[in-house]
């Protein structure tokens, strides 16, 4: 994109960071518009702020979205007659202008890099502090790993008031403010890693230390930037195409997301795909007529992403075609106390059981126990927990997220239902209750692909790339 007969349509928060970076950048907006009746008129600095029909039919400008109702700004933007190339969403316009701003070094941090780095030294970016959850125990994880190897591992820690694990004393970890703009943070989380002189850096989420890392990565050649893409949402789309320049591999856990980052242009040859390879049980599942359906969940006990709201609408429905169950589940989350309110006015404790959070040395056993993984995700990377069920002998009945196809064939291996379908899982439920031999069968054969899988691919790509 070139910054030619820009518009940035937004005047608000967004709107302002944008014209700053423009200003940063040695350029200015020919205009702002804004659908804000009472804002039209006036001027932001000397810049005028126009309602969008001014932008009728007219290509001759480049036009950013700068305000959070990116879908629906992209959409009046097309109705007014501008060419789609001629519109960037707000996630594009904020790595794009990023972007610009690390190749001409804008805040003047290479007069301060150091040209030695240390091998071995490695920084992982924790985003969102040491939260409980997949991604922050995948990392520590890997931590773990990678000293063994002999690497000495660095957590950055984007938000320490959401520190709930427990980071090993023998790991350096480091709290990035959130509290400062975003140059500041950058400057700061750049400086410390010239301090570090640090050769290798682990992206996990696309925030502002993601950006230092591209930035680090551009003071300094031999560095090797990794990025790992967990999910399938689209700001990890858009930072990866704008930043490529500056990510030397990037890791996807799914097929869906190595196939969406290739259809964005990503180069095919930086791609790196990590396979969770989980070991699985010994001998297959019993599974007997007569016994409780046992169903279970694990994770994070959410509305936002896992939907944990469709369960008592689940559960009425199992109810109502009296199904005998036990339904458990381990985790916690805001989610929580409403469920078991709702678990406790319905007199349900002796089929729904909240185990809270489980060490992760019980889950092998959890997952013995259970017929059946549940999962209501309106979206995942490539669930952890998923693999682990179906290695135990649990059949997944999920919805059709990122991963899911990696690890389940439809109606064979378990089912797999549209995205907020939750009758669809009932029934399926209800389906392989009473259908025992199907869920024996699909059992015995999820197991079979998952130990087929660990035959195939190998379990240290990042120790791997990290050499």
């Amino acid at each position: 994109m070139e910054l030619k007969n820009i518009v940035l349509w937004g005047t608000g928060i967004i709107g302002k960071k944008y014209y700053s970076m423009l200003q940063k950048l040695g350029k200015k907006p020919v205009m702002f518009v804004d659908n804000n009746i009472e804002k039209q008129g006036k001027f932001m600095d000397d810049i005028p702020i126009y309602p969008p029909d001014i932008l009728k039919n007219a290509n001759d400008y480049t036009v950013l979205i700068a305000c959070k109702a990116n879908d629906d700004i992209y959409k009046q933007a097309l109705e007014l007659g501008i060419s789609e190339n001629k519109i960037f969403s707000v996630y594009d316009t904020s790595y794009i202008l990023m972007s610009y701003l690390i190749d001409c070094d804008a805040w003047n941090i290479g007069e301060i890099r150091n040209k030695e780095r240390k091998e071995n030294s490695i920084a992982i970016d924790l985003q969102n502090g040491a939260a409980l959850g997949g991604v922050e125990t995948w990392a520590l994880e890997q931590g773990e790993k990678l000293r063994t190897a002999g690497k000495k591992v660095t957590f950055m820690l984007g938000n320490p008031e959401n520190n709930q694990l427990v980071i090993p004393a023998y790991f350096e970890s480091v709290n990035i403010s959130i509290e400062k703009d975003l140059e500041q943070q950058v400057m700061e989380n750049v400086t410390f890693l010239i301090s570090r002189q640090c050769d290798v850096v682990i992206s996990n989420f696309v925030g502002n230390i993601f950006i230092a890392y591209c930035y680090y990565k551009r003071l300094h050649e031999k560095v090797k930037h990794i990025m790992v893409i967990h999910n399938d949402e689209l700001p990890y789309f858009k930072a990866a195409i704008a930043m490529q320049e500056y990510i030397d591999f990037c890791i996807v856990i799914s097929t869906r997301i190595k196939e969406k980052l290739l259809s964005c242009g990503f180069p095919e040859k930086k791609i790196v795909v990590l396979n969770w390879n989980i070991s699985v049980s010994d001998d297959y599942r019993l599974v007997t007529k007569n016994e409780k359906l046992r169903i279970g969940y694990a994770g994070r006990v959410t509305k936002k992403q896992k939907r944990l709201d469709f369960l008592p609408k689940i559960i009425d429905k199992l109810n109502q075609e009296k199904i005998v169950y036990i339904f458990e589940l381990a985790g916690v989350g805001d989610y929580y106390d409403e469920l078991e309110e709702y678990i406790c006015s319905n007199d349900l404790k002796d089929r729904v059981v909240l185990l809270g959070m489980l060490e992760k040395s019980k889950m092998r056993d959890f997952w013995r126990g259970q017929d059946i993984y549940l999962s209501c995700s309106d979206w995942e990377g490539h669930s952890i927990s998923q693999c682990e069920g179906i290695a135990s002998g649990a059949v997944p009945v999920v919805t059709d997220v990122s991963g899911a196809g990696d690890d389940i064939e439809d109606g064979v291996t378990g089912y797999i239902v549209s995205v907020g379908d939750w009758e669809a899982l009932a029934d399926r439920i209800v389906y392989l209750d009473q259908h025992r031999d199907i869920l024996k069968r699909m059992s015995d054969a999820g197991m079979d692909k998952m130990r087929e899988r660990n035959r195939l691919f190998r379990d240290n790509v990042l120790e791997e790339l990290c050499r």
